[in-house]
Formats: structure tokens, sequence, C-alpha cells
């Protein structure tokens, strides 16, 4: 009976003990936070743009900004100096270059004028030109049959036949009798006044109405004598000569099929 007094008795005492006990959530006393400590935002701008945006603490902002340090210029590296590669002297047989030729200017041959007038005078049938003071047109049917087509303020046509000048009047021949001297003068024949070879200086090639030529100054001509000849570099015939007061003789159609009509019907 003891027994069970004494422990009735401890189960008294327990349940008073846990009865004295606070509950824990009246013990959960909120303690107080210590404030937080005050940021500082910094902003470097340039103009409307934003640099550099940093977030400092009171006391980073309270400090002084740090002096910057001056950039340590850069030594440059020195460049290394490559060694120079030794070009191997060469010990081949040494070549002998052939001396050039020397080659003369040749000299030009002076122009035949004796003969260009003689080759002339074998071609039976041709035509003549001649400008200058006067112009007009020869054309010869051999020796002894010459048409003159004469130029002016109108064009006039005469015939040579023998030696006898007959002109054209409409549509009538008539003898004539009193005309001017280069009317009947034979253009081809005036040429035979160069007396022999004369010294001449060479000049360009020219295109007359026979063809190709090479002209030449006659540097030494008489009075009566052409100063200038071309002379056709095919055939060597006179193509072009001049006399002095620029009077030209001009030859071409060399063996054309050239017929000098007889003057008929002669005028009553």
């Amino acid at each position: 009976m003891r027994v069970d007094g004494a422990i009735a008795g401890v189960l008294g005492l327990t349940s008073l003990l846990l009865a004295c006990t606070a509950d824990p959530r009246i013990l959960e006393i909120p303690t107080e936070q210590p404030p937080a400590p005050a940021r500082v935002v910094v902003i470097e701008r340039s103009g409307d743009v934003v640099v550099q945006q940093r977030t400092l603490t009171e006391e980073e902002a309270r400090q002084p900004p740090p002096t910057p340090t001056p950039a340590t210029a850069l030594t440059p590296a020195p460049t290394a100096t490559a060694n120079p590669t030794r070009t191997p002297t060469a010990t081949g047989t040494a070549t002998r270059t052939p001396s050039p030729t020397r080659t003369g200017t040749p000299t030009p041959r002076p122009p035949d004028l004796v003969g260009a007038i003689s080759r002339l005078e074998k071609i039976d049938r041709k035509r003549a030109r001649l400008t200058g003071p006067a112009e007009l047109i020869q054309e010869y049917d051999g020796p002894n049959r010459t048409r003159v087509l004469l130029f002016g303020s109108q064009v006039r046509e005469a015939v040579i036949i023998d030696g006898q000048v007959f002109v054209r009047d409409g549509s009538y021949w008539r003898e004539s009798i009193n005309h001017p001297f280069h009317l009947t003068e034979r253009l081809d024949l005036r040429v035979n006044a160069f007396g022999g070879q004369r010294n001449a200086r060479e000049l360009p090639r020219a295109k007359e109405r026979a063809g190709e030529c090479r002209d030449w100054d006659v540097v030494d001509a008489r009075a009566d004598e052409p100063i200038r000849v071309c002379i056709g570099l095919n055939d060597g015939l006179p193509y072009r000569v001049t006399y002095p007061g620029n009077e030209v003789i001009e030859f071409y159609d060399f063996d054309a099929p050239i017929r000098v009509p007889d003057p008929v019907p002669i005028k009553p």
C-alpha cells in the first residue's frame, strides 16, 4: 500500500512540473535585427551614355577615390636581326657577249631622173594634168594626136592633130589660129628639159593617181628644170613634176585605151 502511495506521489509531482513548464510559442520572443548597411550606387556617364555603374557601401563611399597608378610604358622587345644569307659566288666560266654588228645607214641612191623621162617617152597613150597659173588636162593618142580640156570660166575642148589646132564651137569644130601657148604645149615633152643627172635630196613617199611614189628635191636644178620629182616605186616613171611658181604636172593612166576623135564636122 505504501508502494502505491509513493507511485501516486511521483505521478502527481510530474503532473505539477509539466503544468509549470511554459508554452514554447510563448518563449519565442522576436529578436531585433541590426539595420542593413547603406548602399551607394555610382553611375559614370559620357554624355547620354552610361559608361560604368558601381554599388558601394557607405564606408567605401566615404573613402577618397584611389589615385590612378600611371601605366608603365612598355619597352618594345628587341627585334631579332636575321643573319644575312651569303650568296654563293658563281665559279662558272665567263661567257663572252658578242659585239653588236655595226650596220651602216644606207645612203639613198639618187633618182634616175634621165631614165624616168626616157621611160615616159616610150609610153604613147597617157594623160597629164597641169595645175598652177593654168589648169588643163591633155590626153595623148600617140605622138601626133592630142586632146586638150582647158578649165576656166567654162571648159574649152581642143584637138591637136599633126600640129593643127581645132577648137570645139558648139556642135562644130573650127580651126584655131590665135590661141594661148599652153593650149598646144605638150606637157610630156616639157619635162625633157632635164639636161642630165642632177643631185637630189630624198623626201617621204607620196600617193598620186598613178600610185605610190618617192619625192625628191632637185637641189641643183636649172631655171627651166623641175625642182621636185615624185618617181613611181614600181615602174620608175615620173608621177608628179613640180616647177618654180607652184606649177605642177601629174602623169597617170599609162597605156590606157585613149582615142582622140577626129574634129568633125568642121564649121563652114
